[in-house]
Protein backbone atom coordinates (compact mmCIF):
# COMPACT_ATOMS: atom_id res chain seq x y z
CA UNK A 1 0.00 0.00 0.00
CA UNK A 2 1.63 3.37 -0.75
CA UNK A 3 2.72 5.02 2.10
CA UNK A 4 1.99 8.71 0.99
CA UNK A 5 -1.64 7.63 0.93
CA UNK A 6 -1.81 6.31 3.95
CA UNK A 7 0.30 9.33 5.95
CA UNK A 8 -2.52 11.53 4.09
CA UNK A 9 -5.50 9.78 5.09
CA UNK A 10 -4.09 9.27 8.57
CA UNK A 11 -3.83 13.46 8.88
CA UNK A 12 -7.21 14.28 6.57
CA UNK A 13 -9.43 11.78 8.64
CA UNK A 14 -7.83 9.64 11.31
CA UNK A 15 -11.45 8.67 12.47
CA UNK A 16 -12.48 7.43 9.55
CA UNK A 17 -9.15 5.81 9.33
CA UNK A 18 -9.90 4.62 12.78
CA UNK A 19 -13.04 2.73 11.43
CA UNK A 20 -11.86 1.00 8.54
CA UNK A 21 -9.29 -0.37 10.60
CA UNK A 22 -11.57 -1.46 13.12
CA UNK A 23 -13.88 -3.20 10.51
CA UNK A 24 -10.99 -4.91 8.52
CA UNK A 25 -9.85 -6.25 11.65
CA UNK A 26 -13.74 -7.59 12.39
CA UNK A 27 -13.82 -8.61 9.72
CA UNK A 28 -10.73 -10.88 9.91
CA UNK A 29 -11.60 -12.50 13.21
CA UNK A 30 -14.81 -13.71 12.06
CA UNK A 31 -12.86 -14.91 9.21
CA UNK A 32 -10.88 -17.03 11.65
CA UNK A 33 -13.21 -17.64 14.24
CA UNK A 34 -16.46 -18.19 12.36
CA UNK A 35 -19.67 -18.96 12.94
CA UNK A 36 -18.89 -16.42 16.26
CA UNK A 37 -21.50 -14.67 18.47
CA UNK A 38 -21.00 -11.01 19.29
CA UNK A 39 -19.81 -11.77 23.05
CA UNK A 40 -17.22 -14.23 22.39
CA UNK A 41 -15.76 -11.63 18.98
CA UNK A 42 -16.12 -8.85 21.80
CA UNK A 43 -13.75 -10.93 24.52
CA UNK A 44 -11.63 -11.87 21.51
CA UNK A 45 -10.66 -8.58 20.63
CA UNK A 46 -10.81 -6.90 23.94
CA UNK A 47 -13.39 -4.46 22.90
CA UNK A 48 -17.16 -3.52 23.97
CA UNK A 49 -19.99 -5.65 22.50
CA UNK A 50 -22.09 -2.48 21.99
CA UNK A 51 -19.18 -1.77 19.47
CA UNK A 52 -19.02 -4.84 17.66
CA UNK A 53 -23.13 -4.84 17.80
CA UNK A 54 -23.11 -1.92 15.77
CA UNK A 55 -20.20 -2.99 13.13
CA UNK A 56 -22.01 -6.26 12.49
CA UNK A 57 -25.25 -4.47 12.22
CA UNK A 58 -23.17 -1.81 9.70
CA UNK A 59 -21.07 -4.85 7.76
CA UNK A 60 -24.26 -7.03 7.08
CA UNK A 61 -26.24 -3.56 5.27
CA UNK A 62 -23.48 -3.21 3.50
CA UNK A 63 -23.58 -7.28 2.55
CA UNK A 64 -20.54 -8.30 4.50
CA UNK A 65 -21.69 -10.31 7.33
CA UNK A 66 -24.55 -13.00 7.55
CA UNK A 67 -26.04 -13.26 10.61
CA UNK A 68 -27.94 -16.49 12.14
CA UNK A 69 -28.97 -18.43 15.83
CA UNK A 70 -24.98 -19.99 15.40
CA UNK A 71 -23.40 -16.52 15.05
CA UNK A 72 -21.57 -14.41 12.60
CA UNK A 73 -20.47 -15.66 9.34
CA UNK A 74 -18.71 -13.78 6.56
CA UNK A 75 -20.66 -13.31 2.99
CA UNK A 76 -18.97 -14.14 -0.61
CA UNK A 77 -18.91 -10.06 -1.05
CA UNK A 78 -16.56 -10.01 2.24
CA UNK A 79 -14.54 -13.14 1.32
CA UNK A 80 -13.73 -10.64 -1.90
CA UNK A 81 -12.43 -7.98 0.13
CA UNK A 82 -10.64 -9.98 2.75
CA UNK A 83 -6.86 -9.81 1.74
CA UNK A 84 -7.14 -6.12 0.56
CA UNK A 85 -8.74 -5.42 4.35
CA UNK A 86 -5.89 -7.14 5.71
CA UNK A 87 -3.45 -5.30 3.63
CA UNK A 88 -5.10 -1.65 4.63
CA UNK A 89 -5.22 -2.89 8.80
CA UNK A 90 -1.99 -3.80 8.56
CA UNK A 91 -0.19 -0.44 6.71
CA UNK A 92 -2.98 1.35 9.23
CA UNK A 93 -1.22 0.12 11.84
CA UNK A 94 2.36 0.39 10.70
CA UNK A 95 3.00 -3.50 10.63
CA UNK A 96 4.13 -3.57 6.94
CA UNK A 97 7.57 -4.18 8.71
CA UNK A 98 6.42 -7.98 9.12
CA UNK A 99 7.11 -8.24 5.86
CA UNK A 100 10.50 -8.12 6.36
CA UNK A 101 10.32 -8.91 10.04
CA UNK A 102 13.45 -10.68 11.15
CA UNK A 103 15.58 -8.49 9.08
CA UNK A 104 14.03 -5.80 10.86
CA UNK A 105 13.83 -6.90 14.36
CA UNK A 106 17.48 -7.54 13.70
CA UNK A 107 18.30 -3.75 13.17
CA UNK A 108 16.26 -2.64 16.30
CA UNK A 109 18.28 -5.44 18.19
CA UNK A 110 21.64 -3.63 16.92
CA UNK A 111 20.04 -0.31 17.42
CA UNK A 112 19.42 -0.13 20.47
CA UNK A 113 22.41 -2.95 21.77
CA UNK A 114 20.35 -5.00 23.54
CA UNK A 115 21.11 -8.72 24.46
CA UNK A 116 18.05 -10.23 22.63
CA UNK A 117 15.00 -9.11 21.31
CA UNK A 118 11.40 -10.94 20.34
CA UNK A 119 10.03 -10.90 17.05
CA UNK A 120 6.30 -11.27 17.20
CA UNK A 121 5.23 -12.20 13.91
CA UNK A 122 1.37 -11.41 13.62
CA UNK A 123 0.76 -11.83 9.67
CA UNK A 124 0.88 -15.82 10.01
CA UNK A 125 -2.29 -17.27 10.18
CA UNK A 126 -3.26 -18.38 13.99
CA UNK A 127 -1.06 -16.09 15.47
CA UNK A 128 -0.54 -12.20 16.51
CA UNK A 129 -3.50 -10.28 18.19
CA UNK A 130 -7.10 -11.80 19.16
CA UNK A 131 -5.45 -14.95 18.76
CA UNK A 132 -4.87 -17.63 21.71
CA UNK A 133 -1.73 -18.11 20.03
CA UNK A 134 1.63 -16.91 18.97
CA UNK A 135 4.70 -17.10 16.31
CA UNK A 136 8.00 -15.90 17.92
CA UNK A 137 11.26 -15.36 17.18
CA UNK A 138 14.04 -14.41 20.16
CA UNK A 139 16.96 -12.60 17.99
CA UNK A 140 20.17 -12.11 19.72
CA UNK A 141 23.64 -11.31 17.95
CA UNK A 142 24.74 -14.39 17.67
CA UNK A 143 21.68 -16.33 17.18
CA UNK A 144 18.09 -16.62 16.60
CA UNK A 145 15.70 -19.38 18.04
CA UNK A 146 12.49 -19.28 16.47
CA UNK A 147 9.76 -21.19 18.99
CA UNK A 148 7.43 -21.58 16.28
CA UNK A 149 3.13 -21.75 17.16
CA UNK A 150 2.91 -21.70 20.99
CA UNK A 151 -0.25 -20.70 23.02
CA UNK A 152 0.53 -17.18 24.95
CA UNK A 153 1.08 -18.84 28.25
CA UNK A 154 3.79 -21.52 26.36
CA UNK A 155 5.33 -18.32 24.62
CA UNK A 156 5.62 -16.13 27.65
CA UNK A 157 7.54 -19.49 29.26
CA UNK A 158 10.10 -20.31 26.70
CA UNK A 159 11.00 -16.24 26.75
CA UNK A 160 11.30 -16.72 30.18
CA UNK A 161 13.32 -19.63 30.26
CA UNK A 162 15.06 -17.80 27.54
CA UNK A 163 16.23 -14.95 30.01
CA UNK A 164 17.23 -17.49 32.88
CA UNK A 165 19.61 -18.91 30.72
CA UNK A 166 21.50 -16.01 29.46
Amino acid sequence: MDTGFITLMRKLAPDLTDEMTRRALILERISVLQPVGRRQLAAKLNLPEREIRNTAVLLKELGYLELDASGMTLSKKAEEVLDSARDFSKAMNGLTETENLLANAREKLLAKNTDFIIANSIADKGAGFGVDTNIVTILSPEAEEALGLLSKEETAEEILKYCLKG
